[in-house]
């Protein structure tokens, strides 16, 4: 018989690549924290939802040739060097 499913069953999955400092700083984080890479990746989604849906972020492509460089600072402020 075994065990009934979840009604919100974790069925999907996602891979994508990362740069070593991006790595890096989901470990440390992760360590930090106390939680799986996978918990900060739906913690961090559900973060990102919740500011874009109530307007605390402006998602934008640094150059209009740069499809893929999405940016998640406002146009005024000046990216964080020290963050990465």
């Amino acid at each position: 018989m075994g065990r009934h499913k979840k009604f919100n069953s974790r069925s999907e999955s996602y891979l994508f690549r990362m740069t070593s400092e991006e790595k890096y700083i989901l470990e440390k984080l992760c360590e930090r924290e106390g939680i799986s890479k996978a918990e900060a990746f739906r913690k961090g989604l559900q973060t990102l939802y919740y500011l874009s849906k109530n307007g605390g972020i402006n998602v934008y492509t640094k150059t209009q040739d740069d499809d893929f460089g999405v940016n998640v600072y406002t146009e005024n402020e000046e990216e964080d060097d020290d963050v990465w």
